[in-house]
């Protein structure tokens, strides 16, 4: 960062209107319309492809009611301060910030979730499952629980996290370039 390169002033205007967009709960509604969507599409299609048709609503419901978009009560103000930290790294010119902070996250999430990927049935579930009546194994909650276990599920909540990552990095470099470029004309 070159000392008078940085135009505190204008930092802060950014921030102010930052903070008042994530305030409004505009954000919020962006990143909830958007992950809802792709959800909404991810889960009919996992349903539509694993589910015998006589269960698929009952399927569908459930795995709907699990896979809501996440979000954390303290969701907007880290939202907001790793948006500030974006745009003081695009302010600063620093370019090592903002990737610092995405690998932050990325590290973070992933260290915090529950298990492998894809993790296979229980050993027991597995020889149930082998063993047990074809109608007994076309139950909602069954489908529901191969759901759970399923790289669909994980995928659904990467690309809800990378969304919003997406949306915050955006939402930041919308700040700072609009402030630039206002300061740029007056």
């Amino acid at each position: 960062m070159h000392g008078t390169d940085f135009q505190l002033h204008l930092f802060l205007i950014a921030c102010v209107l930052n903070a008042a967009f994530w305030w409004t709960g505009v954000a919020s509604k962006l990143i909830r319309m958007i992950c809802s969507n792709m959800i909404r599409g991810y889960t009919r299609k996992w349903v539509q492809d694993h589910v015998k048709p006589p269960f698929r609503k009952e399927v569908l419901v459930l795995v709907r009611k699990e896979m809501r978009p996440s979000e954390h009560y303290m969701g907007k103000a880290v939202a907001l301060i790793e948006e500030t930290l974006y745009i003081f790294g695009a302010f600063a010119g620093s370019d090592s910030i903002i990737s610092g902070v995405l690998l932050f996250k990325a590290f973070h999430t992933w260290i915090e979730g529950s298990g492998p990927p894809g993790e296979p049935a229980e050993p027991e579930e597995r020889a149930a499952e082998s063993t047990a009546p074809a109608q007994t194994l076309s139950t909602p909650e069954r489908h529901f629980n191969r759901f759970q276990r399923s790289r669909e599920r994980m995928l659904v909540r990467f690309y809800e996290y990378a969304i919003g990552n997406f949306i915050s990095l955006g939402i930041a470099m919308f700040f700072f370039l609009l402030v630039t470029r206002v300061a740029a004309i007056l």
